[in-house]
């Protein structure tokens, strides 16, 4: 068996690992509430005005959510 606590060179690779996996719930919690924060108004008239999911999300979403993913980076 593979002590992988006793290895110095295992650690740069499973300290992010875990890192990410410990916080991954945490992350999608406060995106997914950013996301329902979002006024429905913005999709019906992208919606009305011709766009599909994939631009709803590049010109929607992903704009109103950079301000959530600044924070969450700053407080990283």
């Amino acid at each position: 068996p593979i002590s992988w606590y006793a290895k110095p060179e295992a650690w740069p690779i499973l300290l992010p690992i875990i890192n990410a996996w410990k916080n991954i719930g945490y992350f999608s919690v406060v995106y997914l509430a950013a996301i329902v924060g979002i006024d429905e108004e913005y999709y019906e008239a992208a919606l009305s005005g011709g766009a599909r999911k994939w631009k709803q999300m590049t010109s929607i979403t992903l704009p109103l959510l950079m301000p959530v993913m600044v924070i969450m980076t700053l407080l990283q």
